[in-house]
């Protein structure tokens, strides 16, 4: 269970989203659904955009419980919204399992009686569900079942794959519930060699799979899913959060402020942008350019190490973990995004930089060609090229006239395709559309017929 946490097809258009609804406008309405979120951890730093899907469908009037491991003390600040919503009351940890088996039994026979006393019929299938499956009892994941079965939910929505994995019980022990699991690209690169079939049960027993971009769809596809199952679904962003602003051209002799926010990770290829940087900062010797990084993750000093080889240290800062207010701020005040990612399967870090008008050079890998205009709001060049990457710098460095455009693009992109007040009035629909159908497996398929295309890929 522990593996939760962190731990071909053309791809389909997206669905043209015509309505938009301000944060504050579906407070009040009736409660119209129970809706239980699985996911790893409440809420960390780098996946504001569940945060933004939980406060969203909150603000629509719907019922929301979150099931998750406690978030780790070195993640990171927690977002305001956290806070402002008091998602603790809404949020059911998962229960830590002692390692002594006889106190383990004993607490998980008691969970199972008091759970007995509120849903009797629902605990002993659970029970029997566990006992009987082939890969044989497991005390974690049986402790984490019943606190899902706490009450009935119209909707049980996983976020990864691995959540996903385990949510299918339900399927056998309450079939009302509809389950849907989104992918988002690190569930999919677990499935490799002897674990390629791990999401066979999911993929037959889920209602419906969503994938964050085109290409997670086909990797999805690829490891089985039916086709006619996978619908793509992104993450957005809120835009109210990020007010247009106006960066005039920089001669020749101003400052340049380059800015990457990302996980300090192998994937995101920190350190290709960390010699793409020494790289441009010998071309303009005489001209004052600083890096700052802004991230967590288990790299840190190996990337600090990177920087003092280099020399690097006074114009490159791993500036660690920042609240999304505090990234906003930074953004605002950066002139160049870079983004070196080796793998990035959307990147929502990129709707966020194109929403703060941000130019912006990144890699051509995975979802980034779907996340961005290629050429137009963002230059992608291929990924793990330090000598790339500076090459795109350096074109943005010598042609500041071309921001003002790119900024524009760029805004645009976002507010028409991944603007998360129009996203979550489409999950609703898909939601509602799902609880409503007999069999929703067979009418998963164009739930939203009417589209347009934001397929940057082809």
């Amino acid at each position: 269970m522990r593996s939760m946490r962190r731990s071909s097809s053309s791809a389909p258009s997206i669905h043209r989203l015509v309505s938009s609804v301000s944060p504050d406008q579906g407070s009040g309405n009736p409660v119209t659904m129970q809706i239980a979120f699985v996911i790893n951890e409440l809420i960390r730093p780098s996946e504001v955009f569940i945060l933004n899907q939980i406060t969203g469908l909150i603000d629509r009037g719907h019922s929301i419980d979150i099931f998750a491991y406690p978030m780790d003390d070195d993640d990171g600040p927690v977002h305001d919204d956290v806070r402002r919503y008091r998602l603790d009351r809404l949020s059911f940890p998962h229960p830590e399992v002692p390692s002594h088996k006889w106190l383990c039994r004993f607490q998980a026979g008691w969970a199972t009686l008091l759970r007995l006393v509120h849903r009797p019929g629902m605990t002993i299938r659970t029970l029997r569900h566990f006992l009987t499956r082939p890969e044989g009892f497991l005390y974690p994941e049986y402790r984490i079942a019943l606190s899902l079965i706490r009450r009935s939910y119209d909707v049980v929505f996983c976020h990864y794959g691995p959540n996903g994995n385990f949510a299918t019980f339900l399927k056998q022990v309450d079939p009302k519930a509809r389950l849907i699991t989104v992918f988002h690209g690190y569930d999919y690169q677990l499935a490799v060699g002897e674990q390629r079939d791990m999401y066979r049960d999911l993929f037959r027993q889920a209602d419906l799979i969503l994938a964050n971009s085109p290409s997670t769809r086909n990797r999805v596809i690829e490891l089985g899913a039916d086709p006619d199952s996978v619908r793509i679904h992104p993450m957005g962003i809120d835009l109210a959060r990020f007010p247009p602003l106006s960066r005039p051209a920089k001669s020749p002799d101003e400052s340049l402020r380059i800015l990457t926010v990302a996980r300090y990770v192998p994937k995101k290829g920190l350190d290709y942008g960390i010699r793409a940087f020494q790289n441009v900062k010998g071309r303009y010797p005489n001209r004052k350019l600083s890096y700052d990084i802004i991230g967590y993750g288990p790299e840190q000093e190996s990337l600090q190490r990177l920087i003092d080889e280099l020399g690097l240290a006074p114009s490159v800062s791993l500036l660690g973990p920042r609240t999304n207010e505090q990234v906003i701020a930074r953004m605002a005040g950066a002139d160049l995004f870079l983004l070196p990612s080796i793998l990035e399967p959307l990147g929502v870090v990129l709707l966020e930089a194109q929403a703060a008008g941000l130019p912006i050079v990144a890699t051509e890998t995975d979802g980034i060609p779907f996340a961005v205009v290629p050429g137009r709001s963002a230059l992608l060049v291929p990924p793990a090229d330090a000598d790339a990457l500076a090459e795109g710098l350096c074109r943005l460095i010598d042609n500041p006239q071309t921001w003002p455009e790119m900024a524009r693009v760029g805004r645009e992109h976002v507010q028409a395709h991944f603007d998360i007040q129009r996203l979550n009035d489409a999950l609703v629909a898909l939601f509602e559309d799902l609880v409503g159908r007999k069999n929703p497996r067979n009418s998963a398929r164009g739930i939203n017929p009417a589209a347009e295309s934001a397929d940057n890929t082809k």
